[in-house]
């Protein structure tokens, strides 16, 4: 049961956060240069600044993507913590069984995999999201 949920958190983290921000990566255009460049949008909300030094406040240094992606990441990782400690419980009281054992420790391993998703998954989106905002 909770080598499942690892592997699922883990699976749910790659599809969340590190395919979307590669698949992007790979282009040189900015997200929304055609959206901001056109008409009167200079002084809109989406694309005129928002008083703190950013140009765009949803893919801004600290704009909606940003504080969404923290979010996200905030719960899954916080699951693949909870994860962690259950699989580390199960193995401290396996009392020699290593069945018991292996799963518990193949449950750990999934669980650091999965936080290590997550660490890059965030990393890699920041870093997207702030070469498309400049």
């Amino acid at each position: 049961m909770l080598r499942k949920l690892a592997l699922s958190l883990a699976t749910l983290s790659v599809m969340l956060f590190a395919a979307p921000a590669m698949a992007h990566a790979a282009t040189t255009a900015s997200l929304f240069s055609g959206a901001c460049g056109a008409g009167n949008t200079a002084g809109s909300a989406a694309c005129g600044p928002d008083g703190k030094g950013n140009t765009n406040p949803l893919s801004g240094n600290d704009g909606v993507i940003i504080k969404i992606t923290r979010i996200i990441a905030i719960i899954a990782g916080s699951a693949a913590i909870i994860v962690l400690i259950v699989a580390a419980l199960k193995y401290i009281t396996a009392g020699g069984d290593s069945n018991a054992i292996s799963a518990a420790r193949g449950t750990m391993i999934n669980a650091l995999v999965g936080i290590v998703i997550i660490v890059l998954a965030q990393s890699i989106i920041v870093y997207v999201v702030k070469k498309i905002s400049n």
